[in-house]
């Protein structure tokens, strides 16, 4: 038996004893592997948002937006050469 699947079985048996039914009747719903379209559900009309959350998160994500200026004007100052390539990646 390949060990993936006995893994896989064992984690099966192992969910089944947590959650019982709940994820029984999941198993039944959702797909494993590949996804089923015809089980997807329209979005909700409307989205309750925490304020706090959604800043939190806002913030969270801002400082991916600052390195891409920093290393935008880092490259900036290096194209003007005022400020040395000490290393080159191909």
């Amino acid at each position: 038996m390949n060990p993936h699947a006995k893994s896989l079985n064992e984690r099966l048996r192992t969910l089944i004893s947590l959650f019982g039914n709940a994820y029984r009747d999941y198993c039944r719903t959702e797909p494993s592997f590949i996804p089923s379209l015809s089980l997807l559900k329209p979005p909700p009309a409307t989205y309750s948002v925490n304020p706090a959350t959604f800043t939190h998160n806002i913030f969270d994500a801002l400082w991916f937006i600052w390195f891409i200026g920093i290393f935008e004007f880092i490259s900036g100052l290096h194209d003007a050469g005022i400020l040395p390539v000490w290393f080159f990646i191909p």
